[in-house]
């Protein structure tokens, strides 16, 4: 088909016909397609091979008898159509304003099982928001780890988690609210096509934040994921045996974003060293702190590879702890390590010079 043709129908070279509207589209193990339309309304299963539709669901050519009185086949604007198990689709229905049933103007979340041998179907679950949220564009629903749904309305910057039953468990909005007769909706100048849930790991480049007052430290690092433990130690400016030198103070349980340490020897101390390790005792970073409560040496520190043998652990664990080395060196000795295998051919190294030396003086 030509522009000039679709000039004759309703649209121009410029502004063309939007007939179709792909919403959405999604590849199966088979090869072949689960597309979603807005202006066929219908999700369509398309061979992958030679491009025919393989069935509809919805919409003026739907396949199949809807079991549910028309929950499984009466959906309007669909997005993010996805398979969510063998037979069964997940997909948001935005309802939109025109609309099969007048009575039902709320969009919502949808499981369909569907039968392609028989060409029947059936809506298990509805996704439906306490308020009845009106979703006038966009769209999405996700299938989480935990077996729950997480909707996304659209254009109204709102999104809750649902259970798998479709009891909802929680919600929120990225965008100021508006109320509208006896309902707060969100504003439409924020929107979001999809919204995604997934597990991450923060890394902030930033220092530890530290606060000390009369008997107590607290301690944030705002980001950070993978902080299990903080380790505490103080270093006194005195002449004595033990003066240059960092004394374990505690170590402490991070409790959420901010962790509270009693410091009730905080005066025998003029500067402390607080190290944040993750669940398989990593250093994840290492700060020298003053007495003010001022960061002065910000260290940060990759996570020790996973594959490291217990053996390696050990040493670096050692290394950590000697206090025999300047403050300046000390730090560095296990936050830049070539390899683990240079660091045990190192110590193996600096042993076996001592237990010589000490052989020659006793002989």
């Amino acid at each position: 088909m030509t522009v000039d043709s679709w000039s004759s129908w309703t649209g121009t070279s410029e502004d063309p016909w939007d007939y179709f509207h792909l919403n959405s589209v999604a590849k199966d193990i088979h090869g072949n397609y689960l597309i979603a339309a807005r202006y066929t309304n219908a999700v369509s299963y398309i061979d992958g091979q030679d491009g025919h539709a393989i069935w509809h669901l919805g919409g003026k050519l739907n396949s199949f008898y809807d079991f549910s009185e028309g929950n499984a086949t009466k959906f309007v604007d669909p997005h993010m159509a996805r398979w969510d198990d063998e037979g069964v689709i997940t997909l948001f229905d935005n309802i939109d304003f025109w609309t099969f049933n007048q009575d039902r103007q709320a969009s919502r979340g949808v499981k369909i099982a569907v039968d392609a041998n028989n060409l029947v179907a059936r809506a298990t679950t509805i996704f439906s928001h306490p308020d009845d949220i009106f979703a006038r564009s966009e769209g999405s629903i996700q299938k989480l780890d935990n077996g729950n749904y997480l909707v996304g309305y659209g254009s109204t910057a709102i999104y809750s988690e649902f259970s798998a039953n479709g009891t909802i468990l929680c919600d929120a909005h990225f965008a100021p609210l508006h109320t509208e007769g006896s309902t707060q909706k969100a504003s439409e100048a924020v929107q979001t096509n999809r919204i995604h849930k997934s597990s991450w790991v923060g890394h902030p480049k930033q220092p530890v934040r530290v606060v000390i007052d009369e008997d107590a430290m607290f301690i944030s690092w705002n980001g950070a994921t993978e902080v299990k433990t903080w380790v505490v130690e103080g270093r006194s400016s005195g002449s004595g045996r033990m003066s240059g030198r960092y004394t374990m103070i505690g170590r402490f349980n991070h409790e959420g974003f901010e962790t509270g340490i009693p410091m009730m020897q905080k005066k025998d101390f003029h500067e402390f060293r607080v190290t944040a390790l993750d669940v398989a005792e990593n250093p994840l970073g290492i700060w020298v702190v003053g007495k003010d409560a001022s960061v002065q040496v910000s260290q940060i520190v990759k996570s020790m590879p996973k594959t490291a043998n217990s053996s390696v652990r050990s040493l670096l664990s050692t290394l950590r702890t000697m206090t025999i080395f300047p403050l300046e060196i000390q730090p560095n000795i296990y936050m830049y390590w070539v390899s683990s295998r240079l660091w045990l051919c190192l110590f193996l190294s600096i042993t076996k010079a001592r237990w010589c030396r000490c052989y020659v003086m006793v002989r």
